[in-house]
């Protein structure tokens, strides 16, 4: 038996009665390119508290509690023990030059994306987004520039996000008031970038944004989409460790010590399952000048004679074994290493795990005899949903559950779409480690968006009462202030919450409170209602919407559009009517126009049928409106336009046939009358010639 594993089982021996789920952690420590300052530390858990620890700078082992002072007394006696942690300092040295020169902390660069996005809660105009995709490591440093100058006040941002792949993503926001002229940036600094890149901002034109104003006159407080799931979610433990750019250098100084700010770290670790579980995991986490490495080892022991072995680098897997294939499967990506093979093989990958599969069933009968069933430690999941990278309807993306902070590491994950269970495309990434020896877990859905759709991921743990549910719908939802007036004494309004087209819930500045249609959205209206400081910033709002008023009328009055108008008339295939007219108003502004039909003065509101007022693209509209008709004789039909650009209606009566023709056709007329009257008395002084005359024969 090894001396790790007795070390372990030594321990369980005078482990607390509850005391379960443990874990071994080996640490190696070091600042140096090549290793030469390493510091190995080799840790015991039990239920998360730290039994006692191996320092190879003390050379001994320090116990932090009862039991734990008792084993290190064991094991500091034990000669072989000793002498193997010896070793392990020395294998951590070498294998230092091997993780940089093998390529194992290669860095992807990232891709950004600055956007404006609309916040309705937000004391700011003006709200921007930088999104960073699809980069690697995990550590990453990302602010706002205004005029060349860091911006730290109205700033929000997520935590470094992992996309199950190697590859993370990070958001940050900026709550500002425009200002003419002014140059704001995204900066981001990061391992694969050699100097820190500025992503400028380019807003709107001015003619641009004055469409803008008057477009979204109606509804001020804009369209949001929910990035509040991104925005805000902190983990409980997990601080950013953020890092300047520059590439990795080696340093000697007069003493010949080498530094590098590059920093793979080892450590070892692994994943349990709940009652008669033991997890041995060996951590090995190798800290460089200025970022912190993991590389972890782990295996797991399951009551049920299971065994499982896997690697991971900074959470993130790098190979497990297939005990029933008898083989390593490599599961990191090739843009880390084409190969892993080249650089892993030569430690014997699967006999060692086969040796440390061989050791599980000793530890679990020991532990099947000296727990004897102990209570569980149990922490319950949280969880987020999110896209792998920015959202295009039609294009294939990947949708991420990514649940944390659990104990023990005993989850179930299910997605459906549209309410219906979903298993293709589905992929459930193995337990990860957290520093506060809870775990994470990530399920991925390969998903292509359409309008419409609504996926859900649902999480089932030990320590929760009822299945945790995150939904995500394509639409995100989005949130609409109304601001409705005719004048400034009559003003309405409404911030109206939508989910997939369906109103939500919507606060009333009528009735001063928030209404929710459906459960969960009343639910979530009575606590806001509750709230002071929320009904205070709607009655703000309210305040907001009616400075607007002015501004706004005035704006119509000064850029309001005459529409020109054209009647006609055409046949109906499938009419009642002998006759049909239509009345078409064309490239008008604003919006809002009456047409109607007067027959002899009098409104007609049967047999009329309108189109709606149809855009142009360039603030124009056009409508046409169509009166079905029987003709009657001298009777007199009008189209009457009503509209803000008119200072009173105008009326078009329709006139069967234009002057112009109707002169055409009397000239022809009179033309055709006087060569009738020609032709008559001609014909008339022809017979008349003709009859008083006597014919001779010729002879």
């Amino acid at each position: 038996m090894s001396p790790a594993l007795s070390f372990f089982i030594l321990l369980l021996a005078f482990s607390k009665a509850d005391a379960l789920y443990g874990h071994y952690l080996g640490r190696c420590q070091f600042s140096s390119y090549d290793g030469h300052d390493a510091v190995y530390l080799e840790q015991m858990y039990f239920n998360k508290i730290l039994e006692l620890q191996y320092n190879s700078t003390l050379g001994k082992v320090v116990g932090y509690t009862m039991e734990g002072k008792k084993a290190a007394d064991i094991l500091n006696k034990n000669a072989r023990y000793i002498h193997h942690q010896q070793w392990k300092l020395q294998f951590c040295s070498r294998a230092v030059p091997r993780i940089h020169s093998g390529g194992l902390l290669t860095p992807v660069e990232p891709s950004v994306w600055v956007r404006s996005v609309k916040d309705a809660g937000s004391k700011h105009p003006g709200m921007l987004a930088c999104s960073v995709y699809n980069f690697y490591p995990k550590q990453i440093r990302v602010t706002w520039l205004r005029e060349g100058k860091e911006m730290s006040s109205e700033v929000m941002s997520t935590d470094e996000m992992p996309n199950g792949n190697w590859l993370y993503q990070v958001h940050t926001f900026l709550e500002y008031i425009p200002r003419p002229g002014e140059k704001i940036s995204c900066k981001v600094e990061h391992a694969s970038l050699v100097e820190p890149q500025l992503y400028e901002w380019e807003p709107t034109s001015d003619s641009g944004m004055n469409k803008i104003i008057v477009g979204t006159a109606g509804l001020l407080l804009g369209l949001v989409f929910s990035v509040g799931g991104l925005m805000y979610y902190k983990k409980r433990t997990h601080e950013r460790d953020l890092v300047p750019t520059t590439e990795c250098e080696v340093q000697t100084d007069e003493r010949g010590s080498h530094t590098c700010r590059q920093s793979p770290t080892m450590m070892i670790r692994r994943d349990m399952k709940r009652s008669l579980l033991i997890i041995l995991i060996l951590n090995a986490c190798c800290v460089f000048s200025q970022t912190a490495h993991d590389a972890l080892y782990l295996v797991g022991c399951f009551e049920n004679g299971t065994t499982e072995v896997q690697f991971e680098l900074d959470s993130e897997e790098v190979f497990y074994v297939n005990f029933k294939r008898e083989e390593v499967v490599y599961t990191m990506p090739k843009f880390v290493v084409e190969d892993p093979t080249q650089i892993l093989e030569i430690h014997h990958l699967y006999r060692n795990a086969a040796r440390a599969k061989s050791l599980c069933p000793v530890a679990a009968t020991f532990i099947k005899a000296e727990e004897k069933n102990p209570p569980e430690e149990r922490d319950p999941p949280e969880s987020i949903l999110y896209p792998a990278v920015g959202l295009q309807l039609g294009d294939e993306n990947t949708l991420i559950c990514f649940v944390n902070h659990f104990y023990p590491p005993d989850i179930r994950v299910s997605w459906t779409k549209n309410g219906d269970p979903v298993s293709e495309g589905v992929s459930l990434s193995r337990y990860f480690l957290n520093k506060d020896q809870t775990f994470h877990q990530f399920s991925t859905l390969t998903f292509t968006p359409s309008e419409g759709d609504v996926y859900s991921c649902t999480v089932e743990h030990l320590a929760l009462a009822r299945p945790l549910t995150r939904i995500w719908d394509v639409l995100f939802g989005y949130i609409v202030g109304h601001c409705q007036f005719t004048s400034s004494d009559d003003l309405v309004y409404l911030a109206q919450v939508y989910f997939n087209k369906k109103l939500m819930g919507e606060y009333n500045s009528t009735v001063g409170k928030y209404t929710g249609y459906t459960e969960k959205a009343s639910e979530i209206a009575d606590g806001l209602n509750k709230n002071p400081k929320m009904l205070k910033q709607e009655k703000k709002n309210y305040e907001e919407c009616k400075t607007f008023i002015p501004f706004i009328l005035d704006l119509y009055s000064k850029t309001a559009v005459e529409p020109s108008v054209s009647l006609s008339s055409f046949k109906a295939v499938d009419s009642k009517h002998p006759s049909t007219l239509i009345c078409s108003a064309y490239k008008f502004f604003p919006k809002q126009i009456r047409v109607t039909w007067l027959r002899n003065g009098k409104e007609v509101t049967s047999d009329v049928t309108s189109t709606e007022e149809m855009p142009n693209g360039g603030w124009l509209y056009q409508i046409h409106t169509v009166l079905e008709y029987t003709p009657r004789l001298g009777e007199t039909i009008t189209c009457k336009v009503e509209h803000a650009s008119l200072m009173e209606p105008l009326l078009y009566e329709w006139e069967p046939m234009p002057e112009s023709q109707r002169n055409k056709i009397a000239v022809g007329t009179a033309g055709l009358l006087l060569g009738l009257v020609i032709f008559v008395g001609g014909l008339i002084y022809y017979k008349k010639n003709s009859s008083g005359r006597t014919l001779v024969p010729t002879g």
